[in-house]
C-alpha cells in the first residue's frame, strides 16, 4: 500500500522529505531534478543543527543555503538542501576562521 510521500514526492527525494518531515521540519517544496528540498527556517542556528542531523543519517555530501527575503510587510526564512553539491562559496573567507564560529551572533 503507497503511503502519502511515495504518492506526492519525487523518489529521489522522497526519503530525505521522509526524514526531515518525521522530525520537526516543515518542508515546502522538493526537486528531484535538482536533488534538493526547501524547508522554513526557525531559529538562528537551525542551519548548523541541519548539518549535524543529516550527517548522522548518513548524508555525506551536500550543501546547504540560508535564504532570506521579503513579502510585502512580511520576512520570510528558507533553507534549501541541495544533495551530492558542496560549493566552494560556502567556505569561510578566512581559514582559520570554523565554519561554526562564522554562523555566531555578535
Amino acid at each position: 500500500m503507497n503511503d502519502w510521500y511515495d504518492e506526492n514526492i519525487e523518489r529521489g527525494v522522497r526519503n530525505l522529505v521522509r526524514l526531515l518531515r518525521n522530525n520537526g521540519w516543515n518542508t515546502i517544496s522538493s526537486c528531484e531534478h535538482n536533488m534538493s528540498v526547501t524547508m522554513e527556517w526557525y531559529g538562528a542556528y537551525e542551519p548548523e543543527h541541519l548539518v549535524e542531523f543529516l550527517q548522522a543519517h548518513g548524508y555525506d555530501e551536500f550543501a546547504i543555503t540560508a535564504h532570506m527575503g521579503v513579502l510585502g510587510e512580511r520576512r520570510v526564512k528558507w533553507l534549501r538542501v541541495d544533495l551530492n553539491e558542496y560549493s566552494p562559496n560556502m567556505r569561510p573567507v578566512r581559514e582559520d576562521v570554523e565554519v561554526s564560529d562564522a554562523l555566531e551572533e555578535p
